[in-house]
């Protein structure tokens, strides 16, 4: 009788944890695993409310912006490069050349993005002599993987990819630059054995650990209970991609950082918030680091919204550990 019972006790516990596992992998996939395979390369019109003072002076710096890299709307205007990755999926980067400069510019797209949306951003610093690399991050078309890397794994092929160059160009002097999830990328990327020719790294609203940014979202985007949503589907990410949310902790990597770092930010960001930022600021313990925040902008605006102050200070940033042009 003891026995039926505890195989009863057995079956019912399996079952329940079945279920969870299985409401976890569906949270998991609606957070923000599904691959990318078409990713609009139309800016998204994440603003502020139309009609508003704010909105018109983003449209119009967004749509300067646009015009100035106008040039690179245009396949023939950038190399392919390819990379095959630790685990064997393919990636792929778009890579302008800039004459016979030695300085280079890794820039990593945010979640669900085209590069093609950047060009606004990396045009500026092309302009400044630098060569522009930019990687599709895995789970983006037409780079390979069949679930996004939230940084943890993007950040291996960001090490790759740095190898790639200095292999191409032993001279090479590297800036890593990253938003959003891609400024999750670099910063996961600062810990590892990068070579010396990373010089500096820039970050914009990058989050602090997938494990934080995923419990942010399901509290406040999706509203439900951090637990245990968040914890089966940090096990059903373990089965999937052999990784789970509290291993890919930003805070762990930056405290082994070894170059310079730029930390962006703006305060009215509602996907990855103000907090993340203090968490990161505080988890470097690298050479020397430097803090842009903006007070009324969100997530991974302030470039388009106030152009006039972001850009130079990020220049002004990568200037002093790389050579740009005047």
């Amino acid at each position: 009788m003891k026995k039926h019972r505890l195989l009863k006790a057995v079956i019912i516990t399996a079952a329940v944890l079945f279920v969870l596992l299985v409401a976890g992998g569906i949270a998991f996939s609606y957070i923000g695993t599904g691959a990318k395979k078409n990713p609009d390369p139309v800016p998204a019109a994440d603003y502020d409310v139309e009609g508003t003072p704010m909105w018109d002076l983003q449209i119009a710096n967004i749509e300067q912006l646009g015009r100035e890299a106008a040039e690179w709307n245009n396949p023939a205007a950038h190399e392919t490069w390819e990379l095959t990755a630790f685990d064997g999926i393919k990636l792929y980067a778009q890579f302008f050349k800039n004459g016979n400069s030695h300085t280079y510019l890794l820039f990593c797209h945010g979640y669900g993005d085209a590069v093609q949306r950047f060009y606004n951003y990396t045009h500026k610093f092309y302009l400044r002599g630098m060569n522009v690399l930019m990687p599709v991050l895995r789970g983006h078309a037409p780079s390979g993987g069949k679930s996004i890397g939230m940084g943890w794994n993007d950040s291996r092929d960001v090490l790759d990819w740095v190898n790639m160059i200095v292999d191409k160009d032993p001279q090479a002097q590297i800036a890593l630059v990253g938003v959003s999830m891609g400024g999750a990328s670099v910063m996961m990327a600062s810990g590892l054995d990068l070579p010396s020719n990373v010089k500096c790294i820039v970050e914009d609203s990058g989050f602090s650990g997938v494990m934080q940014v995923f419990s942010y979202q399901i509290r406040y985007t999706y509203h439900l209970p951090v637990f245990p949503f968040i914890n089966f589907a940090s096990i059903a990410n373990k089965i999937i991609n052999g990784w789970s949310f509290s291993e890919a902790n930003t805070a762990v990597r930056l405290a082994n950082a070894k170059v310079p770092m730029l930390f962006i930010h703006g305060m009215k960001d509602v996907k990855v918030p103000g907090s993340m930022l203090e968490d990161n600021v505080q988890a470097y313990k690298g050479p020397h680091s430097e803090v842009l925040t903006f007070e009324d902008t969100g997530h991974i605006k302030a470039y388009f919204t106030y152009p006039e102050i972001y850009f130079p200070k990020v220049e002004e940033f990568i200037g002093r550990y790389c050579t740009l042009s005047k």
